[in-house]
């Protein structure tokens, strides 16, 4: 199980204390945020995110963040997890390329001296990436800005790996707004249903070979097995005329595109309803359109 520490700096007033609500809030949306962007390195993978304790002084929440349960096999998950939410709290949070991102964590890595391959370093970066760009996590972002910004005595905001330690970058209280502004297409942050789409690298555990939209069982990494409605037409079309690649049984590999429709209940998003829309993986051998995405 990997983990990692991660603080929510909060520089106060002097002589103010923060607005317990205020606090409790913004550390909600705070842990949401993180696990949406935990969501985008690994799609399946559970977090707990635990208060330790706080620090005297400028107010920090020092967690402990849990991967309770990881389908990415590398040891990185978690640091992937921990640089993405110290750059979004950067003033370039917005605006980072794939290029910047990778030049970030190979600073990141030789200022710690730590020990990790190139190979190593690259899947941190698109992690990374994928995790700052992540749609689903920017609502609980915008909020935590909003909280903050409704006490006068916070003046402004960082995350820390140390407990207690004053981050290098302190998102000033000037900066709030526009942070909490909603930048992206139009989406009520009230909303408690959405649509996420993500690929997956899964097993194969119970397929139904008819063209019809039947509930087709999975395995993504060592999780429980999931359910998920195929809905790829065309892919239904292929199977039932043998013109699929492999022959399809328990204990196939296959790469999907996976629609999931959530709500939001009790402050988590749940999963009602899964689909797979897309088949990548294995192809219709007499179809273009169903390469993989490095062969077109």
């Amino acid at each position: 199980m990997e983990q990692a520490t991660l603080s929510l700096y909060l520089d106060l007033e002097p002589g103010r204390k923060a607005d317990l609500e205020v606090v409790a809030r913004a550390s909600l949306a705070w842990a949401a945020a993180i696990r949406e962007m935990a969501a985008s390195v690994d799609p399946m993978s559970e977090v707990r995110i635990e208060l330790v304790d706080g620090t005297e002084g400028s107010l920090s929440l020092n967690a402990l963040i849990r991967l309770v349960r990881s389908a990415v096999p590398s040891k990185t998950a978690a640091k992937a997890v921990i640089l993405s939410v110290l750059l979004w709290m950067s003033e370039k949070a917005i605006e980072w390329s794939y290029e910047q991102v990778l030049d970030a964590v190979r600073e990141y890595v030789a200022h710690r001296s730590e020990h990790k391959g190139e190979a190593e370093q690259q899947q941190i970066a698109r992690d990374v990436h994928a995790a700052l760009n992540s749609g689903s996590a920017e609502p609980p972002r915008r909020q935590m800005f909003r909280e903050l910004e409704r006490d006068e005595a916070i003046t402004g905001v960082g995350a820390s790996e140390k407990p207690g330690e004053r981050p290098a970058v302190v998102v000033p209280r000037a900066d709030f707004a526009r942070r909490a502004s909603d930048t992206s297409a139009q989406q009520d942050a009230d909303d408690t249903k959405r649509i996420v789409t993500t690929e997956l690298h899964v097993v194969l555990v119970s397929p139904v070979l008819k063209d019809a939209e039947r509930r087709w069982r999975f395995q993504h990494g060592a999780l429980p097995e999931f359910g998920a409605t195929m809905k790829d037409h065309d892919f239904l079309q292929a199977l039932r005329a043998g013109r699929i690649e492999v022959q399809l049984k328990p204990g196939v590999e296959m790469r999907i595109e996976l629609q999931s429709k959530e709500e939001l209940v009790g402050g988590v998003w749940q999963v009602r309803e899964r689909s797979v829309t897309r088949v990548i993986a294995p192809s219709d051998r007499s179809q273009s359109t169903f390469l993989l995405p490095t062969e077109k």
